[in-house]
């Protein structure tokens, strides 16, 4: 009885290696690994940073970034804050830009107040030498990214 017990462990283990093999091997699109992911945080890196900016048109013409660190002052990673962290769809952008457009609005003085509000993600590449923050790199260096345009009326 053990050693059925032991044969079946063994196969187990051979198709877990084998299927590991294919998958990275081969690079199918398509896992078979069983632990596809398993260290999520080092799987993958293009070598790129970003950031989220948040633009904002007043209602007297001007355009300038949002400081969200008012409102997001807890940080999650190099230069992140949780704002930074939320996903890039539609839906979640959307209610990032109602939240600024409230939050600014409530805030501001009567002639301050934001008519719309624009999000749109920097990139950059990270250096050898060490990560460099957004400020730090030069604006051509600097890719910006649309995402929505959100009117605050």
């Amino acid at each position: 009885m053990n050693k059925n017990i032991y044969k079946v462990f063994f196969f187990i283990f051979l198709v877990l290696i084998f299927s590991d093999f294919l998958t990275y091997t081969l690079k199918m699109p398509w896992p078979l690994s069983f632990w596809r992911r398993q260290w999520f945080m080092f799987s993958y890196s293009n070598d790129k940073l970003s950031r989220l900016l948040v633009l904002g048109k007043f209602e007297n013409g001007k355009q300038e970034g949002i400081a969200m660190e008012r409102w997001f002052s807890y940080f999650v990673g190099f230069e992140t804050s949780r704002y930074n962290e939320i996903s890039r769809g539609q839906e979640s952008l959307g209610q990032l830009a109602t939240y600024v457009c409230r939050q600014y609005n409530q805030e501001a003085g009567p002639k301050e107040k934001l008519k719309s509000v624009s999000i749109v993600s920097a990139v950059w590449s990270n250096q050898k030498s060490g990560r460099q923050k957004l400020e730090e790199v030069p604006k051509k260096d600097v890719r910006l990214y649309p995402h929505l345009v959100k009117s605050c009326l």
